[in-house]
């Protein structure tokens, strides 16, 4: 038995899924991605590890797995009981078209929408993978790499590269540029009929942005992206994913956003009036600032220097809902970074913000 049915049955004894799905909520509520992609024989006899596992107390169950890693350590050749799985269950052969059958990774995928899971067996500078993208029942090999393009050659760079990197899913070929790509491919499904590629790049410092492709009648297609990395997102079983986007309103602070795949297959944002912002941290108010009493209402109360915070940003960045030390609540209206009733700018108006590059 190898190493990644021995690691699925320690997995099993903790509960812990193969595919989890993202959550951003605390450290320990964050899932994990397990990249272990499993051939079909090796996928059938984690399931008879699952079963067996499920039919013993827990003590005697975490024993077992314990023995089971000690045995393969001491003998890394195929036991009897690989021999017993092979002989009640026939195992998928490649087809005519010397193509391997796809794995049941894919409908796990398709089955579960909103499942976030690592593919790829990764080397220096190169992953790849082996998925059925389109339906068809046979796998297509995936490879992420530096840029093939001559063009590029000049702007490899060994700190980083994937700068210019080389996306291939059978024989279609995407060029793309990011930086500070992962060495990594995940994938996932939001509407349950289409698998997606998932690229992760952690920006020029700590800037990250998530990438989505579609591999679709031999071509790939850049699906979209979004500022945040998708393994901290929440994605919900009807395929809506959320996360917190930066945005410089007042201070450098982030917001709330959503997005799922619209109409034409493109990822796009989900419409709010308004967004909340996530930082919530206190700043000094230096004098006093006419709030009005509504998003947009010509109603005013007057606000005295003191302790607040900023709530709320309207969809365009005009309108910030600030919340006193006293507790009242107003919207300030905005020009750029001008306060509009004041006719200065935030800086002059509030001290203890939060400025970032």
């Amino acid at each position: 038995m190898n190493w990644k049915k021995i690691s699925l049955l320690l997995l099993i004894m903790g509960n812990t899924m193969l595919f989890g799905g993202c959550q951003k909520q605390d450290a320990e509520n964050v899932s994990t991605v397990v990249d272990l992609p499993l051939s079909p024989q090796e996928q059938y006899e984690i399931e008879l590890l699952q079963e067996s596992a499920s039919s013993l107390p827990a003590d005697t169950a975490a024993d077992a797995a314990s023995q089971e890693s000690s045995t393969a350590a001491q003998n890394n050749a195929a036991v009897s009981a690989d021999n017993t799985a092979k002989d009640t269950q026939p195992v998928s052969k490649p087809s005519a078209s010397g193509h391997e059958p796809a794995s049941d990774s894919a409908q796990t995928l398709l089955q579960n929408p909103g499942t976030l899971a690592s593919i790829a067996n990764s080397v220096e500078n190169q992953s790849t993978a082996e998925l059925d993208l389109d339906g068809d029942g046979n796998t297509e090999k995936i490879i992420l790499e530096p840029s093939k393009d001559p063009n590029n050659a000049q702007f490899f760079q060994e700190d980083d590269p994937l700068a210019h990197y080389h996306l291939q899913v059978g024989s279609a070929e995407f060029e793309g540029f990011g930086r500070n790509i992962e060495n990594n491919i995940w994938a996932v499904s939001l509407d349950g009929k289409n698998i997606l590629l998932v690229l992760y790049e952690n920006g020029p410092s700590d800037d990250p942005y998530t990438c989505l492709f579609q591999y679709q009648d031999g071509k790939i297609i850049e699906t979209g992206g979004f500022a945040d990395d998708i393994r901290q997102c929440r994605i919900s079983p009807d395929g809506i994913i959320t996360g917190t986007i930066r945005m410089d309103v007042v201070q450098t602070d982030y917001v709330t956003m959503s997005w799922h795949l619209g109409p034409t297959g493109l990822l796009e944002e989900i419409p709010q009036d308004v967004y909340d912002f996530t930082s919530g941290n206190w700043v000094e108010l230096l004098e006093t600032l006419p709030l009005h009493t509504a998003l947009k209402s010509t109603e005013t109360f007057d606000a005295a220097p003191q302790k607040v915070k900023f709530r709320k940003t309207s969809s365009d960045a005009s309108w910030v809902l600030i919340e006193t030390e006293s507790g009242q609540q107003g919207w300030m209206h905005l020009d750029h970074f001008n306060v509009a009733e004041l006719q200065k700018s935030v800086y002059e108006v509030f001290n203890g913000l939060n400025i970032y590059d």
